[in-house]
């Protein structure tokens, strides 16, 4: 059973999860030394954070920086114009969000056991860290906790009855990311009781989000997207990642910790 975590340990855990979220669901070593083709690089529509951290470090370095943004262009540009409009942003940022809406039926999760500070609501970093230790002693062949991790980690499903696939640490985090952001349906940053006990996960619409930053990475105003704005773009977003990451307690680094980068709307 999950067990409330001191808040200073479940910081710790919180920022090392941070530095490395996602990196177990980074390209394979054959997709990292395959060629810059952008097909063959992963698609940045579905594929999350395994297009944007190559490496599987936890950090955006500049080169995986100008890659992603290349393949942006190249993903996004459904309809091959050499830009990217509007529509086409948003219908390739809210694709890789409908696997959001997941059954939690099985939730028998007291909140009280991840509201690690007892104010009354769950934050990312609860929530990480209790999904990230449950899904882990599910690894371990803890039945309860594979229950549970159930309600606090998204994987992919096939057979909702076949047993809970073994995560690594980053993966488990990574799931547990992602499940919040879709638990999180008023973008508040916290989960109130009543997103906690959702039994279906709706998939949350952040389309005025990405109008916004479609609109500021828009700087000629021309209503499509170049390379070059895209590289602009996700260089004020690396800046705003770092800036973020050290304020919730993180070291300096030149690189953009991944997840304030993928969800600079949650972090």
């Amino acid at each position: 059973m999950i067990h409330p975590v001191p808040r200073e340990t479940q910081m710790t855990e919180f920022t090392r999860i941070t530095a490395a979220v996602l990196a177990g669901f980074s390209l394979s070593g054959a997709l990292q030394a395959a060629s810059h083709d952008a097909a063959a690089m992963g698609n940045v529509c579905e594929d999350g954070y395994s297009v944007t951290d190559v490496n599987g470090d936890g950090y955006v370095s500049p080169i995986e920086l100008n890659a992603y943004s290349e393949r942006q262009v190249v993903q996004m540009d459904a309809d091959q114009s050499g830009s990217v409009s509007r529509d086409e942003y948003i219908n390739c940022n809210m694709a890789g969000r409908s696997a959001g809406s997941l059954d939690r039926s099985t939730n028998t999760v007291e909140m009280s056991a991840i509201d690690a500070d007892g104010n009354g609501v769950i934050s990312i970093s609860e929530f990480m860290t209790a999904g990230t230790e449950s899904a882990i002693a599910a690894a371990e062949g803890d039945s309860d906790a594979e229950t549970e991790a159930r309600a606090l980690v998204h994987v992919p499903r096939g057979d909702p009855d076949a047993p809970l696939p073994e995560l690594s640490r980053e993966q488990a985090a990574a799931g547990a990311a992602k499940m919040f952001v879709a638990l999180d349906t008023d973008q508040s940053k916290d989960l109130s009781e009543a997103e906690w006990l959702a039994p279906i996960i709706p998939q949350v619409d952040i389309s005025d989000i990405l109008t916004r930053e479609f609109d500021m990475a828009d700087a000629d105003g021309s209503g499509d997207l170049t390379q070059s704005e895209l590289i602009a773009a996700n260089e004020k977003r690396a800046a705003a990642a770092r800036a973020a990451a050290e304020e919730n307690g993180e070291e300096p680094s030149p690189d953009a910790p991944v997840v304030y980068f993928r969800y600079p709307h949650v972090m």
